[in-house]
């Protein structure tokens, strides 16, 4: 959609304004036209408080000539600068309304990458190991158990197997 303003104004023989016009032309594609609802419209009037002056935004042609002429150039200029923030401001808040409810699955843009040390320890080399804490080899942790409940005694075990079940901190 485009919108085009254009105001007209006639200047005394100095070159000083007199008066002024603003004329307001939607220019829609007719996918547009079919897309855009009637129920987005822009207070035409001069003052923004008029509700007759509701304009749908895709012909807001139908309102010109009813704000009639401007006497200064600063309130004609104010209008321009109101109706122009306030078309903005409808189409944004329309397109953002319209992202919110449309429904596709969701894609993930970016890979997330986050440590919780709630769900995964950390990795042993990232741990700090207390003074005289004994760290265990996940592998032997089998091994292990079986030592410690009585299914396998230390003499079934070779030096190596012994050296793989804990390890002491040198600190």
């Amino acid at each position: 959609m485009k919108l085009l303003i254009n105001s007209y104004n006639k200047n005394d023989h100095d070159g000083y304004f007199q008066s002024g016009q603003v004329l307001w032309e939607s220019i829609v594609t007719n996918q547009e036209a079919q897309d855009i609802p009637d129920s987005l419209t822009v207070n035409l009037s001069k003052s923004g408080h008029n509700s007759q002056c509701d304009t749908p935004l895709k012909c807001l042609q139908l309102h010109n000539g009813h704000a009639g002429t401007f006497t200064s150039r600063t309130v004609m200029r104010e209008y321009i600068r109101r109706v122009t923030a306030d078309v903005v401001d409808i189409v944004n808040t329309y397109n953002m309304a319209l992202e919110e409810i449309q429904s596709q699955d969701n894609q993930i843009t970016h890979a997330i990458v986050e440590h919780n040390e709630d769900l995964a320890p950390l990795p042993a080399a990232m741990v700090a190991v207390p003074p005289g804490a004994i760290m265990f080899d996940p592998q032997a942790l089998q091994d292990m158990h079986d030592l410690l409940f009585g299914s396998i005694t230390l003499d079934e075990l070779s030096e190596e197997e012994l050296e793989g079940l804990y390890e002491e901190d040198e600190e």
